[in-house]
């Protein structure tokens, strides 16, 4: 166990250093001197001080940029998700722009010469992708302190079943988010009907019922992940679940921020790949009554147990 808690306090500080990013390096400012003339300019992340010439177009990203009297540009400045400091009294034509606007068009990428859409992502997105899937393995850490808590013998009983029967568990997964998909859309038609405002007690429940069961299988499914992590880095086959629950959850996170920081369809493909083991952790949810008994589902499908019985 010790040497688990070792493993996840390292893997907090490596997710601390990709969070962080190198910082030095962006606040260097590009600096253009009165008397200098370029034929264009694009600055990504760093500060721009703009006091000589520039023939064509200023392209900013994430960055301030700072106008100084008796600057020039042919063209115009057009800053994406930064800020414009004019010292010029208007001279030069500067833009600002929203950059989530921007991608609703394709994600935008410095090239050299403009803008272009590319699959790469920008810094903005990358920045906020890293954020992201660092809280999600912060947020899925908790969850595990919670499941240990609340119903220890019902998460080792669940993820049991993934472990051992990760195809049906994936079947019974995609049957089980169907279900969910479908009472949500009746939950949202009843919402919207006439008796919208005596049912909202009712949705909110079934929102949050689903909320909790799609949670609660993506931390059972984490146990497979951890389960095959352990087996390729050589550790013994059968290990505690909370602690490889927690290894599947590090694997996933760094395997996301390195996806992602080749392609976002790199990224997104490994997110797509943790989407499928939620889903067997909630197929073995199902297949399991919620953790009471690992056949309860097979027992009631050959009626060797009533529906409402018992284990």
């Amino acid at each position: 166990m010790a040497r688990y808690i070792l493993y996840v306090v390292a893997a907090v500080l490596v997710l601390t250093l990709f969070s962080a990013g190198p910082a030095k390096a962006q606040e260097e400012p590009v600096v253009l001197r009165a008397g200098e003339t370029v034929d264009s300019l694009v600055v990504d992340g760093r500060p721009l001080d703009l006091a000589g010439e520039v023939k064509h177009d200023v392209i900013v990203f994430n960055s301030e940029v700072r106008i100084r009297p008796g600057a020039r540009v042919g063209g115009r400045v057009i800053v994406v998700d930064g800020t414009i400091r004019d010292e010029a009294g208007g001279a030069v034509r500067a833009t600002l722009y929203n950059g989530s606007y921007l991608r609703k068009y394709g994600v935008l990428r410095v090239d050299g010469t403009g803008l272009s859409k590319n699959p790469a992502a920008s810094p903005g997105q990358a920045e906020d992708w890293r954020g992201n899937q660092i809280a999600l393995f912060m947020l899925g850490l908790i969850g595990v302190l919670v499941m240990r808590l609340l119903a220890p013998r019902a998460t080792v009983t669940a993820t049991e079943v993934v472990a051992l029967d990760p195809g049906r568990a994936l079947v019974m997964g995609l049957l089980g988010a169907l279900g969910l998909l479908v009472a949500a859309l009746i939950n949202a038609l009843i919402a919207r009907s006439p008796v919208g405002m005596v049912w909202s007690p009712v949705g909110v429940l079934v929102g949050v019922t689903a909320v909790i069961l799609l949670g609660a299988g993506w931390l059972c499914g984490m146990r497979l992940a951890g389960d095959l992590i352990a087996r390729r880095l050589g550790w013994r086959s059968e290990g505690a679940v909370y602690p490889r629950i927690a290894l599947g959850l590090l694997g996933f996170c760094l395997a996301k921020l390195l996806a992602y920081g080749v392609s976002s369809w790199l990224g997104g493909a490994v997110l797509l790949l943790e989407a499928a083991f939620a889903l067997m952790g909630l197929g073995a949810l199902i297949l399991s009554g919620f953790g009471s008994n690992p056949d309860w589902l097979h027992a009631r499908l050959h009626r060797e147990r009533h529906w409402m019985s018992g284990t």
